[in-house]
């Protein structure tokens, strides 16, 4: 799939963050924090992918939308080891 991010080896969500001021950072752990559980249901068989799409589907693309770019940035900036 074009304009796919790749799997990196480091927590983009802490390099977004630290970016943010307080409330944008708060918005976005819930933001996060609402979709990862519903990937964790869908991923571990407690709940039917078929059934989780149509109901948050709308909502994931738009919060991809809104989140994008700073995710996008978030990968090119180098980790501190």
């Amino acid at each position: 799939m074009p304009g796919r991010l790749e799997p990196r080896r480091f927590d983009a969500r802490r390099n977004i963050r630290s970016a943010l001021p307080d409330e944008a950072r708060i918005a976005v752990d819930k933001v996060v924090g609402y979709f990862s559980g519903f990937g964790h249901f869908v991923c571990r068989g407690m709940a039917d992918e078929s059934l989780v799409i149509p109901l948050i589907g709308y909502r994931a693309s738009r919060a991809w939308d809104a989140l994008e770019p700073f995710i996008r940035r978030a990968c090119e900036i180098p980790q501190m080891s």
